[in-house]
């Protein structure tokens, strides 16, 4: 035991008997050095606690303390029940909950949604009420207009509690359309006209719905219906011909909309929302952020989302402006852009994603955030503390909340005002109910949890939903009696989420329990997807799972949203294509699978259970056979194949089948090369991949007469386009082949070039430093481009390369017009880090990595952190042993990284004079505790942009969807520039003596 002057230790004393404790100071001496240790002495009768201070508070520490007594009192008391039932909160900490942070009474208006708009009509009926594609109407139009409508509605039968079906593009028709159902005494039911007719034929009979407002142009896309289906551009005469004004006998607790969610069983499930649980939730959010007749929304959520609610009836009921994007244009952020400074739009709501695509066109196109806009209401999914932050950089008086909740508790339930992120932000905390709604975090007993224990989260309150369409079973389960009201009507809904409160008394959410996970923000069920994929014939069996990057299940609140579809077939005919089509006629297309693996049988754990485990370590690369399948044509090509099958884990191989779409990566490309070697006397670079990625590729560059290996440490990766050609520096493994996907994406507008380590081929001496790298890549480079501008960037390690290449070329009268850094943690966010977050910088890294990958990557770094702390003796017995564990090709990697590691510690950038640009990873955001400019403050004169975009430090490239992203954002900076280089093509042909013979062809 040692002394540790990071802990506190605290002392209780107790008798036998557990009937009195008294806490006194404790020296942390002696102590166990962990993050929290509970020491019973039991002669003494004493037990002490020892925590670490920078994990737990001493209110923390007292609070457990007193769990602790709470729990020992009660088995003394009551030594026959199990343990988990037994209370552990105190009175003080159960009257905080119950009275003190879930107290939010508070009047509201009883009345239905459409009575909210009818005052601010008696108030201003010629205010401009909705706008949309240069078309308006005012509140008094509208109101007229939908009057009308709902004595035709009411004349076709429609009375409190029918449910209207209402399927319209974005249009003014759609807002007289929802007004009008509402005004005859109905609930409406949403139809997105992009939906796939089989969910859309499901929606209405699951629904019931007798009558269906349409436009004539979506007649061809609707199912056939034996709704009566009214077409608001097209009957409006025959609508005319009814005279009455509308009355209705509809009341507060009338429904007053179904909005349909993802369903576990396979169907969705219709959510019933009465008028007086979705007015107190607007007229809070009225009162709470001071809404009024000079505020205006961009809707941007589609009609059957339950945000549009709050835009259309919250706006209008506050007596605002609702501004309609085109349907054509959505998502559109110049679109947007146009309309929020066109119309001088106030308020923003949106999932973080829209707002997200918002900035990104603003940032990359060199535009401001309009300063009409005042608030940012945010929800549906984790908000960014860097998004935050760029927008309160953009407008520090912006007003930004985080809201929070479920469809089955009207919109929203809790909200937290964002102010004033520090960069060290790690995540944005849920936070306090809304007025008239509760929050409970509960155990599976439906216990009270102590604070800062995680349990469930129930929403309680007015908020709560009626239930759900048709499902009295599953109603009765979700949506239980509320154990802590006065009323004996009062409901809690289950939400299936993770929470715990902190401190403050605000709530942080952790994420899903159940297997619902939320696509670019909006809820998908996944037990849905599987349901819908059993329907196609010769599917037996299937589990859809978020995949972390090609290799196995990610949790539901990781930052990787990949969804994978594991399926059973009969027929082995099936292909993917196939099933994708399939589910494209039935789901929308956030919920189509990107991969589909084929399997035997699903594992199975011993007690029979999905062994989900097994199936994480399931390569995804394991694809189907296409019926275009081509098997090897020759000897040749068939060696070929049985190395790839062997390395890749893949049968069978066809030969045209490419290397890395089937799941190679670059420490793959070098046990294929080795194994190339070793059959057929072959040393091929391993960039000869890009030019030769299938079977036949390859084969036929290794059967050219007279040709062999030149390696060089430039490589065209993509070798078309007119611009200025960009040149990607080599990771700290030394290749490039990590670049494919970006090179892919970035297209043929520019060509693309990457710069490889001297030593990967095994035969030449490899650099010990960053100034020698950038200056031998740079004579290679001048080959192909004499001069300026040059373009330049790299990830993680080959950021420091292409740095110091930068500086070399401006030292010698040259122009970099573009440097960009990939993830690359600069010299002063390096210093900063502690080792447990340079531990979470790691587990983000592994994330992306298979099995091998990651053994491979902690023997790497392992052996790093040794060397650089043991005498050189120990280093060389060391290395001897590691040698012994490794492949030839994870030597040379080990090597050549070990090497590049020591040449980035003795490397010390100087003042860049220009630019610089950096993108990093999201999920490094996770942790918080980087610098805003990623460590580069103050080396860069001509300033910093940072952008963030998705993934970790390696799949950020690695995972194409990723790459794709990355390379939006880059094509849309170098779209800037547009001048065209000064170069040469230099074409190298190797003679059967090996000397090299260069044409430079000028352009």
């Amino acid at each position: 035991m040692v002394r540790c002057p990071e802990l506190v230790a605290r002392q209780t004393n107790f008798s036998v008997a557990v009937t009195q404790l008294s806490r006194d100071a404790l020296s942390p001496e002696n102590l166990i050095v962990a993050d929290l240790t509970l020491i019973i002495d039991r002669q003494q009768a004493e037990y002490f606690w020892s925590y670490n201070t920078q994990l737990f508070s001493a209110q923390i520490i007292e609070t457990m303390i007193e769990q602790w007594t709470i729990l020992l009192v009660a088995i003394a008391l009551h030594s026959q029940c199990p343990v988990a039932e037994l209370p552990l909160i105190s009175t003080f900490e159960r009257h905080k909950i119950l009275e003190e942070w879930n107290d939010t009474k508070s009047n509201y208006p009883q009345c239905c949604l459409h009575q909210l708009f009818e005052a601010k009509v008696a108030e201003h009926s010629q205010a401009v009420a909705i706008v949309c594609q240069g078309k308006y109407l005012t509140y008094g139009e509208l109101e007229q207009k939908a009057n009308q409508l709902a004595c035709y509605l009411q004349s076709l039968g429609v009375q409190a509690e029918t449910l209207v079906g209402i399927c319209l593009n974005r249009s003014l028709e759609m807002i007289i359309g929802l007004f009008a159902i509402l005004k005859a005494g109905g609930a409406y039911l949403p139809l997105d006209p992009n939906y796939p007719t089989a969910r859309l034929t499901y929606l209405l009979d699951d629904g019931g719905v007798g009558i269906l407002l349409t436009q004539g142009k979506l007649l061809d896309r609707l199912p056939e219906t034996s709704a009566k289906v009214v077409c608001l551009d097209q009957d409006w005469q025959e609508i005319l011909a009814v005279n009455n004004q509308p009355i209705s006998n509809v009341n507060s607790h009338n429904l007053a909309y179904a909005i349909y969610t993802s369903g576990s069983t396979g169907n969705p499930k219709g959510v019933e929302i009465e008028h007086h649980s979705v007015v107190n939730t607007l007229f809070d959010i009225e009162q709470r952020f001071k809404i009024s007749s000079q505020d205006s929304v961009l809707a941007v959520s589609s009609l059957s989302f339950d945000l549009s609610v709050y835009d259309i009836f919250g706006l209008l009921g506050s007596g605002g402006r609702v501004i309609i994007p085109q349907p054509e244009n959505c998502p559109n952020p110049e679109h947007w852009l146009k309309l929020i400074i066109q119309e001088k739009v106030t308020i923003w709501n949106s999932a973080p994603a829209l707002m997200e695509l918002l900035l990104d066109y603003i940032m990359t196109n060199q535009r401001t955030l309009p300063q009409s806009l005042r608030l940012i209401l945010l929800s549906g999914d984790r908000i960014s503390p860097h998004l935050v932050i760029q927008l309160q950089t953009l407008n520090p008086q912006l007003q930004i909340i985080s809201l929070g909740g479920a469809t089955e508790a009207s919109i929203w339930s809790i909200y937290y005002p964002i102010k004033n992120l520090a960069p060290s932000t790690k995540t944005i905390p849920y936070g306090r109910p809304l007025n008239n709604q509760s929050f409970y975090i509960l155990d599976p007993k439906l216990q009270l949890v102590p604070i800062g224990a995680t349990g469930e989260l129930y929403i309680g309150g007015v908020g709560v939903a009626r239930g759900y369409l048709h499902r009295e079973q599953l109603t009765a389960s979700k949506f239980i009696l509320d154990p802590f009201s006065n009323w004996a009507t009062a409901r809690l809904y289950k939400t299936g989420d993770l929470g715990r409160y902190l401190e403050d008394g605000n709530i942080e959410f952790l994420g899903r329990i159940d297997n619902q996970v939320k696509i670019r923000g909006v809820r998908v069920e996944l037990g849905e997807i599987e349901a819908t994929l059993s329907q196609y014939p010769g599917i037996t069996e299937t589990i859809v799972a978020i995949a972390n990057r090609a290799k196995g299940i990610a949790s539901d609140n990781s930052e990787q949203t990949t969804i994978v579809a594991y399926c059973v077939s009969k027929l082995k005919s099936i292909t993917s294509k196939q099933l994708r089509d399939f589910l494209k006629t039935k789901l929308p297309e956030y919920a189509i699978p990107a991969t589909f693996v084929f399997l035997d049988s699903v594992p199975l754990t011993p007690n029979g259970k999905i062994n989900r485990q097994a199936l994480l370590e399931l390569p995804l690369n394991q694809l189907e056979t296409e019926n275009d399948f081509l098997p090897p044509q020759d000897t040749l090509e068939w060696q070929l194949s049985q190395i790839w099958s062997r390395i890749l884990n893949v049968k069978p191989i066809g030969r045209d089948d490419n290397f890395f779409e089937l799941g190679g990566n670059s420490l793959l490309a070098l046990r294929l090369f080795e194994q190339i070697q070793t059959t057929f006397g072959k040393n091929l670079p391993l960039a000869t991949l890009f030019q030769a990625p299938t079977i036949a590729q390859l084969a036929s560059l290794m059967l050219e007469q007279g040709w062999s290996a030149y390696w060089s440490s430039l490589v065209s990766i993509q070798p078309h386009g007119d611009q200025s050609p960009l040149f990607l520096v080599h990771a700290v493994g030394g290749n490039v082949l990590g670049y494919r996907w970006l090179a892919e994406a970035l297209g043929t507008d520019r060509p693309i070039y990457g710069l490889q380590a001297r030593g990967l081929d095994g035969q030449q001496t490899p650099l010990t430093s960053i100034k020698e790298m950038a200056a031998s890549y740079l004579e290679e480079i001048k080959l192909i481009q004499p001069q300026g501008p040059y373009f330049l960037a790299g990830h993680s390690f080959g950021g420091f390369v292409a740095f110091e290449m930068a500086q070399q070329l401006v030292q010698q009268g040259e122009t970099v017009a573009f440097l960009a850094l990939f993830d690359c943690f600069g010299p002063n966010d390096h210093d900063k880090s502690t080792l447990a977050q340079r531990l979470g910088i790691h587990i983000n890294n592994l994330s992306a990595l298979s099995l091998r990958e990651k053994l491979a990557y902690f023997t790497d770094r392992f052996e790093y952190i040794l060397q650089s702390k043991m005498p050189f003796a120990w280093q060389q017995r060391y290395s001897k042993l590691a040698n012994l564990m490794r492949s030839p090709e994870q030597r040379l990697i080990a090597q050549i990284q070990n090497i590049n590691l020591q040449a980035k510690e003795q490397y010390t950038p100087t003042v860049h004079e220009g630019k610089l640009t950096l993108f990093r990873a999201q999920a490094r955001q996770v942790n918080g505790y980087f610098d805003p400019d990623g460590g580069w403050q103050g080396l860069a004169l001509g300033g910093i942009d940072v952008y963030e975009v998705p993934g970790t430090h390696t799949s950020l490239l690695l995972k194409p969807e990723n790459a794709q992203i990355l390379a939006g954002k880059l094509k849309a900076i170098l779209a800037n520039f547009t001048a065209k280089p000064q170069r040469d093509e230099l074409a190298i042909v190797i003679s059967n003596n090996n000397q090299t013979i260069s044409e430079k062809i000028s352009k």
